[in-house]
């Protein structure tokens, strides 16, 4: 992560507005810090930003944020090359936190090809176009990004060799049949597009009766150790 945040750091430049000295924190709240999630186009990413102090940041300031990974960055909206900046109707106090949500600010970001380590990035300043250099009023740079792991939706779908896979039915209501031929399926389990565990059984048939309508991921498990995941929609 921290490779990361330096190649980032350095590829643009930011003027302060503010002499104050805090230390801005970023957490993620969906997907999870560290989690691997399955990239897909329309990945939603939510988090929290937290103003450590001692001051606060005064009103007039402007949060910077952006998504990047080792080939690309991306402003919330999901444009390559971007950030998006933020200014701040009210100053944000020490010790308190942001919720991206509460202030329009979940990013949407097309991760169906990228594959590795992705980051969410806040500082404070007014971003010049072309580069970028750290804030010396952030007493901590460190932590200005949380990072997660991005698998392809397409890297995730593999076949078990020599055999044959089937999910029934599919769309499907309540219950979910995965066979593979000439294997036992042993576990299943459902997983959301951002790559959350859904729910798991040590059984060949998923219970999905409480699932929202919409397409998920299935994981199987056979007796030879094989795992086989594809997709399957929930009506």
């Amino acid at each position: 992560m921290k490779k990361l945040i330096s190649t980032f750091v350095v590829a643009f430049l930011f003027v302060i507005t503010s002499t104050a000295q805090y230390d801005v924190e970023v957490n993620l709240v969906s997907p999870a810090s560290g989690a691997s999630a399955t990239g897909v186009a329309g990945f939603s990413i939510s988090y929290q930003i937290t103003n450590n102090g001692p001051n606060a940041i005064p009103q007039g300031d402007t949060l910077v944020v952006a998504v990047f990974h080792s080939d690309n960055n991306y402003s919330l909206a999901g444009t390559e090359g971007g950030v998006t900046l933020i200014p701040l109707p009210a100053a944000f106090a020490s010790g308190t936190t942001i919720n991206s949500a509460t202030i329009g600010a979940n990013a949407t970001v097309d991760l169906s090809s990228v594959n590795g380590e992705v980051c969410m990035f806040a500082t404070v300043g007014v971003a010049n176009a072309t580069s970028l250099t750290g804030d010396p009023n952030d007493t901590d740079m460190a932590n200005n990004a949380d990072c997660f792991m991005s698998v392809p939706a397409s890297a995730l779908l593999t076949e078990l060799e020599g055999s044959n896979a089937i999910a029934f039915p599919n769309p499907a209501t309540d219950i979910l049949n995965v066979l593979v031929d000439g294997e036992e399926v042993v576990s299943v389990s459902i997983i959301s597009v951002d790559g959350k565990v859904i729910s798991s059984v040590d059984d060949s048939v998923a219970q999905v009766t409480e699932l929202t309508a919409g397409v998920y991921f299935y994981e199987a498990r056979t007796s030879s150790g094989a795992v086989i995941r594809n997709t399957f929609v929930k009506n």
